[in-house]
């Protein structure tokens, strides 16, 4: 909103520079540009990114970067700050989960390697620290604005795009604005290395291999003890992406028939390529299983025992959703 009289410009402009410590890390999206004109003069947004990076946030590490409020007018102002997000989950668990520290500095291109120091504040993104201040025409005041992950106890997958807002005003009627946004993500890790039975939250059935050949279904059964010997054994072997690997057989893994909707869940060979390689997404204590080549999801869809699981379009659904049942 921008609120004028003739002769009484405000400006403001935000950079955010970004940085990455430690191992863990995020990605931040590019924001978009926010302008208008009053006269001659412009409200302007500009952004730099020295290091271009992305990834995942971990508890071990801290993602840092550095927002820049300028005042571009001709009359001091006062700047204020506040904070929306939005999750691709349409959850707030990541927000709250992730904390952030603030504090003003004289260097944002070296907020990256640096530690909070001198007065801070503290909040997480679900709940962002408001930061305020005056500045004179053509002042600018800068702030490291660091993100870390503490307990991921029961967090999923997800990402969440905090948009930080500034707004500078001068009396009552006159003020300027303008945002800009960064993503950051997290990736739940797989569960050990170990045999399971993968359990379907919605028939309570077991995925089951319906015979030791390459190309075998993958069938919806009863789940049965001991799995070792009956085709309900599976290991998650994790190198970035995931292989379920059969008991039974252990060069074969779940893969999909073909790229197609709704096609029936198969065995393959688990070096023969992105058709049996899955990313696993964890919702509370269940997994959700998406083909890398295809982009869909393992699901079983049956009424009852015997027909193939099937690899469909993704979905929020208990149809899609399994639980990793330990074998003993």
């Amino acid at each position: 909103m921008i609120r004028h009289r003739v002769a009484t410009i405000i400006g403001l402009v935000i950079v955010l520079t970004l940085g990455s410590a430690g191992a863990g890390h995020a990605f931040w999206a590019a924001p978009a540009s926010v302008s208008g004109t009053v006269a001659t003069k412009a409200i302007a947004m500009t952004e730099t990114m020295p290091v271009s990076y992305g990834g995942t946030l971990s508890g071990t590490a801290a993602v840092t970067g550095a927002i820049t409020i300028t005042n571009t007018g001709s009359v001091a102002g006062t700047y204020s700050t506040a904070v929306t997000t939005a999750s691709t989950s349409g959850s707030a668990a990541l927000a709250t989960a992730v904390t952030v520290v603030a504090w003003q500095t004289a260097n944002p291109a070296g907020c990256a390697a640096s530690s909070p120091t001198g007065t801070t504040a503290s909040g997480t993104w679900a709940n962002f620290p408001r930061l305020t201040g005056t500045l004179a025409p053509a002042a600018a005041v800068s702030y490291c604005v660091q993100s870390a992950l503490g307990s991921t106890s029961g967090l999923s997958s997800d990402t969440v795009t905090p948009t930080i807002t500034a707004v500078l005003s001068a009396g009552t009627n006159w003020s300027a604005s303008a945002q800009v946004s960064a993503t950051l993500s997290y990736t739940a890790p797989a569960p050990s290395a170990t045999w399971y039975q993968l359990k379907n939250v919605a028939t309570q059935r077991c995925a089951t291999v319906s015979s030791t050949a390459t190309g075998a279904a993958i069938v919806s059964a009863d789940c049965s003890s001991p799995a070792t010997l009956n085709g309900q054994a599976f290991k998650l072997s994790r190198s970035g992406t995931t292989s379920i690997v059969t008991y039974l057989v252990p060069t074969l893994g779940i893969a999909i028939s073909s790229n197609g909707n709704n096609k029936p869940a198969i065995t393959a060979v688990t070096t023969s390529g992105s058709g049996q390689l899955w990313t696993i997404a964890q919702s509370g204590t269940y997994y959700a299983f998406t083909n890398v080549d295809s982009g869909r999801c393992l699901a079983d869809d049956s009424t009852s025992a015997g027909p193939a699981l099937m690899v469909d379009n993704c979905w929020p659904n208990p149809s899609q959703q399994f639980s990793l049942e330990p074998i003993q």
